[in-house]
């Protein structure tokens, strides 16, 4: 294999791999947005939860705690 051919082997490696790394932030830019939609449910639902806990007079403390006969 001379170098001419080496070269252009590299090259073509070379755009693979800038394809991959292109394909993976790609994936990672959608991974971030649908866990920034989930951070942001979650939020909501520990919002929700508080109010009506709030609502129905539970305290914080009350609403996770087992009834006393356990």
């Amino acid at each position: 294999m001379n170098t001419e051919d080496r070269l252009t082997e590299l090259e073509i490696r070379l755009t693979h791999l800038e394809s991959g790394l292109d394909e993976i932030s790609r994936l990672l830019l959608e991974r971030d947005r649908a866990f920034e939609v989930l951070q942001g449910a979650h939020t909501q639902l520990l919002q929700r939860l508080q109010d009506m806990e709030r609502a129905t007079g539970v305290a914080d403390g009350d609403a996770h705690e087992p009834p006393p006969h356990y």
